[in-house]
């Protein structure tokens, strides 16, 4: 869905300058807007990312046909050796330090007129959704960890769910409702596995 979505916004972006170009020197009494200065414009970013995307795809075909290449497909790869320079962790460099280089980048490489501005307010673009995206990542991979410990934090309760021994301040810690104290043991035995599966990170099974 993401590559669809980069596909889409990378064949768009360019009609729209065009467009927007072709439309300036349609206003009449108005002056014509005066052609981008740079040498790299949204166009040239297109090409370079369909270039990058065959070389992408290959690699990945690659890897799908010798699965022994890599040993975690989620892993999308150490970041460049300058961010190893710098203080932090592997999400302080995703979500801060690249996101940043690419917003400075923006607000240079113009300047030197190396891009034109289709180009930086592309980069600039790119750096919030890049920022976004690895916070995502990030809190996809904390929420999966919160939901084991949590697991392992309410082993013990539902253990004495089984046992019918819990009270009311345990079973809230994990929003249970006790049992009816008459029930047979093999229904409560079910329940509880029951609980056990749903509590499972990823798992599909409502409580």
């Amino acid at each position: 869905m993401m590559m669809m979505f980069s596909i889409f916004m990378m064949l768009l972006l360019p009609v729209l300058e065009g467009f927007t170009a072709a439309f300036s020197h349609m206003i009449p009494f108005m002056p014509g807007a005066a052609p981008p200065v740079g040498l790299f414009g949204i166009g040239t970013f297109t090409k370079w990312f369909f270039i990058g995307l065959f070389i992408h795809g290959f690699r990945t075909w690659r890897r799908m046909i010798h699965i022994d290449r890599e040993q975690n497909s989620l892993f999308e790869g150490p970041p460049l050796f300058i961010f190893n320079l710098l203080p932090g962790t592997f999400w302080m460099v995703r979500i801060i330090y690249e996101p940043v280089f690419l917003l400075a980048l923006a607000i240079v490489l113009p300047n030197f007129y190396i891009l034109q501005p289709s180009a930086a307010h592309y980069l600039t673009f790119a750096a919030v959704a890049l920022a976004m995206k690895q916070y995502v990542a990030w809190f996809m991979q904390w929420q999966f960890l919160r939901g084991l410990m949590d697991m392992r934090n309410a082993g013990p309760i539902v253990a004495k769910f089984v046992d019918n021994t819990a009270t009311e301040d345990d079973l809230a810690t994990i929003h249970l409702a006790s049992l009816p104290r008459d029930i047979p043991e093999e229904v409560r035995r079910d329940t509880a596995e029951h609980i056990a599966r749903a509590m499972q990170p990823g798992s599909r099974h409502g409580l």
